[in-house]
Formats: C-alpha cells, sequence, structure tokens
C-alpha cells in the first residue's frame, strides 16, 4: 500500500512533487520546530525543574539535539554556536538565545558582545560574530544576569558528541 500526503495549499499536480517542493517543507518543518520550542520544551524543562538549559554545539561535530533545534534549512553549527534556554516562568516563557550563529529564523535571539565591531555582513550592518573565548565570556554573562537555580548541560559519557 502506498500512502501519499500532500502539504496543504501545494497548488501541484497529483503525484507530481506530492510532498511539496523543498521549500514548501522546510516551512513546514520550521513551523514544527516553532511549535516544539513553544509548547514541548517549556513542559520539559520545568518537569525537570530546569531554569536554564545550555547545549554548546561545534562545527561538524553537532550535538545530537542540535538537529532538533535548528531550522530544517541549517547544514552546520556555526564554528561553535551555544543554544541557551532560560525559563523566564509561566507568563514570560522560554528566552531562546544563540550566541554566535543565526537566529534560525527568528527563533532565537542572537546574543552579541555589545563592544564588537560593527562591519557589513552582506547587506547588514551588525557586531562582529563572538568567536572562541568571546562566546564562553558571554554565555558567563547571560548566566551572571539571569541567574538561574539549576542549568542542565548536555553531556555523555559514551556519546563523543555531546561534550558539553
Amino acid at each position: 500500500m502506498l500512502l501519499l500526503l500532500c502539504l496543504p495549499g501545494a497548488a501541484h499536480a497529483q503525484g507530481d512533487r506530492p510532498f511539496g517542493t523543498l521549500r514548501e517543507q522546510a516551512a513546514l518543518r520550521q513551523s514544527w520546530l516553532e511549535a516544539r520550542l513553544d509548547r514541548v520544551l517549556p513542559r520539559l524543562m520545568r518537569e525537570q525543574g530546569v531554569d536554564m538549559w545550555v547545549i554548546p554545539v561545534r562545527e561538524y561535530n553537532e550535538d545530537p539535539v542540535f538537529w532538533s533545534i535548528v531550522s530544517p534549512t541549517t547544514m552546520a553549527a556555526r564554528r561553535r554556536t551555544i543554544y541557551v534556554f532560560h525559563d523566564r516562568g509561566e507568563e514570560q516563557g522560554i528566552e531562546r538565545l544563540a550566541i554566535g550563529g543565526t537566529s534560525q529564523g527568528g527563533l532565537y535571539e542572537v546574543i552579541r558582545d555589545p563592544d564588537a565591531a560593527i562591519g557589513n555582513a552582506g547587506a547588514m550592518r551588525r557586531a562582529a560574530e563572538p568567536y572562541g573565548p568571546e562566546q564562553w565570556t558571554l554565555l558567563t554573562r547571560v548566566v551572571e544576569e539571569r541567574n538561574p537555580k539549576r542549568i542542565a548541560v548536555n553531556a555523555s559519557a559514551t556519546h563523543a558528541f555531546s561534550d558539553g
């Protein structure tokens, strides 16, 4: 038995791209990601009593959870990218931060050093992306400003990519 699913609003002939174009698939997957970050993540963090979750990942050596928290069009982490999820409570929800890397289609607030040099990045002028020790300094500042009681960090004795 063959089961074909069509994306809502897909204007393709039946049998031609039954799952839509790659762009349509990416848009749908991006909406799923946003829903997971908005609905599932807060519940999981609160069930585990975690105020902050820190996920540092390295380019081409990504933590396994990386693929479930980034946009479907993301190919790899950016050198080192540190994702931080901070629970600000029921009213304000989970703050999503990226130290290094991008906003993943607007899902994360990108943290850059306010004292970093301003320059051109394509068509945009913005502060330089943090790299190396600067990222850890920014993470320290983020943690100190938010003062969480309990921080979770991915680590594994058996999975080399989950090195925290």
